[in-house]
């Protein structure tokens, strides 16, 4: 988590130079919340989550945490990044995988027809 520029009061005005992403993902956050100057990977988001849990009640949580996924959804649609079939790696053993879980998928077939639990 960023800290604030030097000399800055809270609820003053700061210029800071960022990235728009940055600043579209600030505004998700509290208003009170410290600005985040760092790239959102998973290790900055399970940090910021832990934060924001000891920081703020569970409702205020679960509604930054909702925006931040809504927002993730929304910016995923427009990013322009596609994902072809090509890009999807067959598992080595890919055979033997589908092998065994069709095995399981049949025996729990049979079991459920036979009214039998699990």
């Amino acid at each position: 988590m960023g800290d604030a520029p030097e000399g800055f009061v809270q609820g003053s005005t700061a210029i800071h130079e960022t990235t728009l992403g940055r600043a579209l993902f600030n505004e998700l956050l509290p208003a009170d919340y410290p600005w985040v100057e760092a790239v959102a990977d998973k290790g900055l988001i399970s940090s910021l989550v832990n934060d924001l849990a000891e920081r703020y009640p569970k409702v205020a949580v679960a509604e930054t945490l909702d925006r931040v996924k809504d927002a993730g959804f929304y910016w995923a649609t427009r990013s322009g990044v596609t994902v072809a079939l090509s890009d999807v790696l067959t598992p080595k053993g890919k055979k033997q995988i589908i092998e065994k879980y069709e095995k399981l998928a049949a025996k729990i077939q049979s079991q459920y027809r036979q009214g039998s639990d699990f």
